[in-house]
């Protein structure tokens, strides 16, 4: 997993633009960091489960507490859904964390590596609607 957000200053997300030309489907999705991403404090209203919530939190006050955060996508490796969702993981010199997914279309659990870019001309990512298709990618937003 890469980590812009380590180097000097904050780097934007983008927001692309997800199209399937067999079907209807069409999602809007946000990948990167943003302002948010820089505290865990600041994480944990995104965090939906009130347990991984206050997991994330018991690091706040660790000062050996080191995070890696980003927006990505997950594929779900079960029904193929798109699910765009925050990926953090946490690490201190006696304890670590990660935030872990399931599919909200088949509940399993969401376990492949996720995306964390998208190539419009190199990321092949197909339809999870009708899968006879590979998507069209298209960056249209920077977003911090």
């Amino acid at each position: 997993m890469n980590e812009p957000f380590r180097k000097a200053g904050i780097d934007m997300g983008i927001a692309y633009k997800l199209k399937c030309g067999h079907c209807t489907y069409h999602s809007n999705v946000f990948l990167g960091i943003g302002f948010s991403h820089v505290y865990i404090s600041s994480l944990l209203p995104v965090i939906k489960k009130e347990e991984a919530r206050q997991r994330a939190a018991s690091f706040i006050n660790d000062e050996s507490a080191v995070h890696t955060t980003c927006d990505v996508i997950y594929v779900c490796d079960q029904c193929g859904y798109l699910h765009n969702d925050l990926y953090l993981k946490i690490q201190s010199d006696t304890d670590q964390f990660e935030l872990r997914h399931v599919c909200p279309r088949c509940a399993e659990p969401l376990t492949s590596e996720p995306l964390e870019e998208l190539y419009p001309e190199a990321t092949v990512l197909a339809c999870p609607e009708c899968r006879k298709e590979k998507l069209e990618i298209e960056a249209y937003m920077d977003w911090d």
